[in-house]
């Protein structure tokens, strides 16, 4: 069996990371290494990290000794991992039962894949609400020709981190997570990988991730200005020679049309036309107009830019 690095990034969530370490430690198959990295928190994060170090010998424990962000410190997770695939996990998800049994299986019996995928869970304000994709009756690897299909066809929309257990080589060979890239840093290597190496799936929801306003990615996706340079960051870096492999498969994936915010960074580098064919760039704009529709009537009707549960609610359904 492939070896396996899991490790779980926490910033000052000590409150919500023993319920993350707790659904560790229930797991039936566990990870051949646990590295547990403390991003300089001021709460009691360290000190139950240390805790679970002390009574679990697959795990160490990493803290920063200053601040260094989201990005980089999953940098240094996939730096220090050892293992054939690695899973990163943060405070605020929880997997469920069986989730490292069911995805070693499936990748074990498919080596070559990319990365492995499961259905994800929400929780919404203390409510936790299942996705279920349906992309096979059990699980399977799925050849990049075949994911291009499921994206095409809008059966898939896009690979939750907390559900996805990656092959460390593929993950490191295109460059790690990009900072330059912010609050897209994370499309860019699943990109990259899946349409290189395929994707094993597995159709079970075994993976809670909490959407909140304070998650990491709700904050990054509230900053119109920074999400506009983010994908600016994101076209550049898949126009780069070392992603010429994908290009024609992205391209007929039209990936890229599911996320209106990519409209007008495209259109900024006269690339609309290069990442999308004419349907994808059609089902881009009608999206953006969607969108900005949208956002004039939270305006006008006061609603603002939380709607946190609502946006939430259109992601997983």
């Amino acid at each position: 069996m492939p070896t396996l690095s899991a490790f779980i990034i926490c910033y000052k969530q000590g409150h919500l990371l023993g319920r993350q370490l707790a659904a560790f430690s229930r797991q039936d198959v566990q990870p051949d290494e646990v590295i547990l990295i403390d991003d300089a928190s001021p709460d009691n994060t360290a000190e139950l990290m240390q805790r679970y170090c002390e009574s679990h010998s697959n795990a160490r424990f990493i803290r920063n000794q200053q601040n260094m962000g989201v990005i980089e410190t999953i940098n240094i997770g996939l730096r220090a991992a050892t293992g054939d695939f690695v899973y990163c996990a943060a405070a605020d998800d929880e997997i469920q039962p069986g989730f490292f049994a069911a995805m070693m299986e499936i990748i074990s019996a498919h080596p070559e894949c990319g990365l492995a995928f499961c259905d994800p869970i929400w929780e919404i304000a203390g409510h936790a609400r299942e996705e279920r994709y349906g992309l096979a009756p059990s699980s399977r690897y799925f050849s990049p020709d075949e994911l291009v299909a499921l994206f095409r066809a809008l059966l898939l929309r896009f690979l939750p981190g907390h559900c996805t257990i990656w092959r460390r080589a593929a993950f490191v060979e295109q460059g790690l997570m990009r900072p330059l890239l912010g609050g897209v840093c994370d499309s860019l290597p699943m990109w990259s990988v899946a349409l290189r190496y395929g994707a094993c799936y597995v159709p079970r929801p075994l993976a809670l991730a909490l959407l909140s306003p304070d998650t990491w990615g709700q904050r990054q996706g509230r900053d119109r200005r920074k999400v506009f340079q983010d994908y600016l960051a994101l076209v550049d870096a898949l126009m780069d020679d070392e992603f010429a492999d994908i290009r024609p498969r992205l391209r007929a994936s039209r990936i890229l049309s599911r996320n209106f915010r990519a409209l007008r960074p495209l259109l900024a580098r006269g690339k609309l036309f290069t990442l999308l064919d004419g349907i994808g760039a059609a089902r881009l704009f009608l999206s953006w107009f969607r969108a900005e529709l949208r956002r004039m009537q939270d305006t006008l009707l006061g609603f603002g830019p939380a709607r946190v549960a609502a946006k939430a609610d259109r992601i997983a359904g």
